[in-house]
């Protein structure tokens, strides 16, 4: 048996510590290599549960977040179905504008939170919060007339979250029934699906034309046109408001082309003040609509108010009317209180009761 001598035990020697060495660098550049791409995919921090759904552009997953106690997440995934190169190029710019934009709008209670974002060799990646409740397409339905008091809080709720995003200069320009959810916790309306935005360049005094995207029949004609306003977004949400008051679809509406409206009206049952506010919202002309959600909000919280001030005089009214067993002081205060809320608001009397009380002719004496 032959021993092995210095020379051979040396020549072993130094070819164990090169594998060794080799060894610690390749494990090293793996694993940074690995390191990588947990940080650069996120289907190694997420898990996904299933597919909400798939668009022109992109696909959604419900996923869980395994580092932060299995919350849950949406996952957006950029996947067009179409090939051209330049849909393609379109719907990666507005995948980014939707990434940008979310980031910009930060934390606001009736949008998603927007999460992280990826970009990988194996695409183009949004997480954001994820939305419990259903969309607003199982309430508003076809041949379903809903009152002007679910329609008004509707559009209020919405006006507020238009008022924050338009202050970011965002413009959604998708607005419609399935991209606005309740929220099941609390019953709140919350905008979803960004990826229509349009960030308006305020810096710049003539219109840049961009692509007509959004969805037919909520699309006002300027946004048609490639040239999308806030005021689109203002015509859009009452466009939704019109198909709920009157249970009809937009297209089956007819147009009034000398001022510019739809004639909805003689389909529901509204105030005039109302009436004349869903107008103002969705004339053709964005010049006769309303310029800024803030605008259209002031004014619906006057309807409002009004309205709540006409049901008490009524009900004061009618107290008077029929006499209820009132002795006279009682009478004579709620004619008092009734005074007081028309001065303090600046009312005319006409205006809170509808038929004029002549309280010279009841009877506030037994």
């Amino acid at each position: 048996m032959n021993l092995l001598g210095v020379s051979d035990i040396l020549y072993i020697s130094y070819f164990l510590a090169i594998v060794f060495v080799l060894n610690t660098q390749y494990t090293r550049i793996l694993q940074f290599y690995f390191q990588g791409l947990i940080q650069q995919n996120p289907f190694f921090r997420y898990q996904v549960i299933k597919k909400l759904g798939q668009g022109g552009f992109g696909i959604t997953y419900l996923a869980e977040d395994r580092e932060n106690n299995d919350n849950l997440v949406v996952i957006k995934k950029f996947f067009p179905q179409q090939c051209e190169p330049y849909i393609k190029e379109i719907g990666l710019r507005l995948f980014r504008n939707e990434i940008k934009a979310q980031k910009n709008l930060g934390h606001f209670p009736k949008i998603p939170t927007f999460l992280d974002s990826y970009e990988n060799c194996d695409g183009f990646f949004l997480v954001q919060e994820f939305i419990d409740g259903h969309t607003l397409d199982q309430e508003i339905s076809l041949g379903v007339q809903l009152d002007q008091n679910y329609v008004s809080q509707l559009i209020f709720e919405l006006l507020e979250i238009l008022v924050f995003i338009h202050e970011k200069n965002i413009v959604h320009r998708d607005i419609k029934p399935s991209n606005i959810m309740r929220r099941k916790i609390d019953q709140k309306l919350v905008l979803i699906d960004f990826g229509a935005i349009k960030i308006i360049d305020m810096t710049l005094k003539t219109g840049i034309v961009s692509e007509a995207i959004g969805t037919s029949g909520y699309m006002p004609i300027e946004q048609a046109l490639g040239k999308p306003k806030f005021s689109s977004d203002i015509y859009s949400l009452g466009i939704v408001g019109i198909e709920a008051l009157t249970g009809q679809r937009i297209y089956e509406l007819s147009e009034n082309s000398k001022v510019g409206k739809l004639e909805w009206e003689k389909y529901c049952n509204v105030t005039k003040e109302f009436s004349n506010f869903i107008n103002k919202m969705t004339f053709s002309d964005y010049n006769l609509r309303y310029q800024t959600a803030y605008q259209a909000l002031r004014d619906l919280k006057a309807i409002n108010s009004n309205s709540k001030l006409i049901k008490l005089g009524n009900k004061l009214s009618k107290l008077i009317e029929y006499k209820l067993s009132f002795n006279k002081t009682i009478s004579l205060l709620l004619i008092v209180i009734l005074c007081s809320i028309i001065l303090r608001q600046n009312i005319d009397i006409t205006n809170i009761l509808e038929k004029k009380i002549q309280i010279d002719k009841i009877q506030l004496f037994d």
